[in-house]
């Protein structure tokens, strides 16, 4: 089973990796941990080289979580609008499962990471 985890710097991100952690999965299950960068086009190149450092380091400390318990799991920043970079990368790895843990970020945490919404949800991808 290949399973995508969508996350951001939400407590409600961390519930869903936590509820994850805490289920029982196939032997042969594959996660994917993934967040979204969106550059912001008025962000110096530092700026913008420490929200993908940050994205990077949070998507690999869930992924560490998940790999303590034995899950085997990768982690992923994709680069965009969380909506098309989610549903891509669902495509992409042929995910049999999509779960979005993202929920009530500030505009300043949103700056530094980008939201995952809802209309992730609504377009699931074609197979």
């Amino acid at each position: 089973m290949k399973i995508l985890v969508a996350i951001d710097a939400s407590a409600a991100s961390q519930a869903a990796i936590n509820q994850v952690a805490a289920r029982p999965w196939p032997p042969d299950s594959l996660f994917e941990i993934l967040t979204a960068s969106r550059p912001r086009s008025l962000a110096l190149a530092t700026i913008a080289e420490e929200m993908k450092a940050r994205a990077q380091q949070l998507v690999d400390t869930a992924a560490a979580q998940l790999r303590s318990l034995g899950l085997a799991t990768t982690a992923t920043v994709g680069e965009g609008d969380p909506k098309t970079v989610i549903l891509d990368h669902a495509a992409a790895m042929a995910a049999d499962l999509i779960l979005v843990g993202a929920h009530g970020m500030t505009a300043l945490e949103q700056f530094f990471l980008a939201a995952c919404r809802k209309p992730s949800c609504a377009s699931p991808p074609a197979r």
